[in-house]
């Protein structure tokens, strides 16, 4: 019987009764806080508090996941942050959180951590933020090329601040041709790492790259854009070939009318005599060889086959040439 009795006693301890057979009362007790943070950084750059590593301790009830609440005591006069900067607070999302000091001086900032029993003391942090003393270093990254219309990314995620800072991107154009109507705050984006520009004509543009990290500013840093103007060949046409029945009087007929360029620009004519009868084709004879529709003097080199060429300009490339045949026979009648 001894031995049952004690089997009884022992099952009873384990099954978290005292030795009466009461129920023990469960204990409560706030939770620990533990904060993770620095105590000094730089004017702009990061900050997280990490209070993911405060607990309840094992021996303490709850039912419930903690809840965090951050409040920003004290902060610089400079400072126009407020507790907003904490938007998930009294929620388990708060157990860190991240902000960037935007004044140098002292910060202060309380803790409160509550399960669903209790909540702890507030717990104190103070944050130094100081001035850096280390310019940051702009980089506008590699040249690059682009046709005009068409939009040109520039890269300046090369920039860095020594000293770790978040930075603030300024993108301007600097310089441009003078076929462009665009200004210095013609960029797409100029307060990001990556901007574009959009090139109005063709030519080289100069943009031109400053950061900040809120206190100090970099030395400028440039990119060239150079815009290339995608322009397709132009056609020349010299016309037909035909016979003519012409007097001497009378200089042989040309015309270009039916070239053009694809690109719709204007054209400019040149055109060549190749062959004559007498062997001796001469371009003096034309009227106005850069001319649509010129006129050549075949007086005095006889009857027969003449060769002309025409090559057409649209101000940035060359036709291939055109030729054309004129068979010039001597008409009757003439004086």
């Amino acid at each position: 019987m001894r031995r049952s009795i004690l089997s009884v006693v022992v099952l009873g301890l384990a099954a978290g009764c005292d030795p009466d057979g009461k129920t023990p009362e469960p204990t409560w007790c706030a939770p620990v806080v533990d904060v993770l943070a620095p105590t000094a950084v730089a004017l702009g750059q990061s900050v997280t508090l990490d209070a993911s590593g405060s607990a309840t301790p094992e021996e303490c009830a709850t039912d419930g996941p903690l809840r965090f609440t951050w409040t920003l005591d004290a902060a610089p006069e400079d400072s126009s942050l407020d507790e907003t900067i904490f938007p998930a607070n009294d929620t388990p999302d708060a157990s860190t959180v991240t902000f960037a000091p935007d004044a140098v001086g002292a910060w202060l900032f309380l803790l409160e951590v509550c399960d669903d029993t209790g909540c702890s003391d507030p717990e104190g942090l103070i944050l130094e933020v100081a001035a850096g003393t280390e310019p940051p270093v702009a980089d506008a990254g590699p040249d690059v090329e682009a046709t005009v219309g068409e939009r040109a990314s520039l890269d300046g995620t090369g920039s860095y601040d020594p000293e770790g800072a978040e930075l603030e991107w300024s993108w301007a154009l600097s310089a441009a041709p003078t076929c462009s109507e665009l200004g210095p705050g013609d960029l797409f984006d100029p307060g990001s790492p990556q901007a574009t520009i959009l090139c109005d004509c063709a030519g080289a543009f100069v943009v031109q790259l400053v950061v900040s990290d809120g206190l100090l500013t970099s030395a400028p840093d440039y990119a060239v854009v150079t815009c290339m103007d995608v322009d397709e060949v132009p056609v020349a046409d010299a016309g037909d070939n035909e016979s003519l029945a012409l007097c001497p009087d009378e200089p042989i007929p040309l015309s270009g009318y039916g070239s053009y360029d694809p690109d719709g620009a204007d054209l400019t004519y040149r055109w060549t005599a190749l062959i004559s009868p007498d062997g001796m084709p001469d371009d003096a004879r034309f009227d106005d060889l850069a001319a649509p529709t010129p006129r050549y003097d075949w007086s005095g080199q006889g009857a027969g086959e003449y060769v002309f060429q025409l090559e057409v300009f649209d101000g940035i490339r060359w036709s291939p040439p055109d030729i054309v045949s004129k068979e010039v026979s001597q008409r009757q009648g003439c004086r």
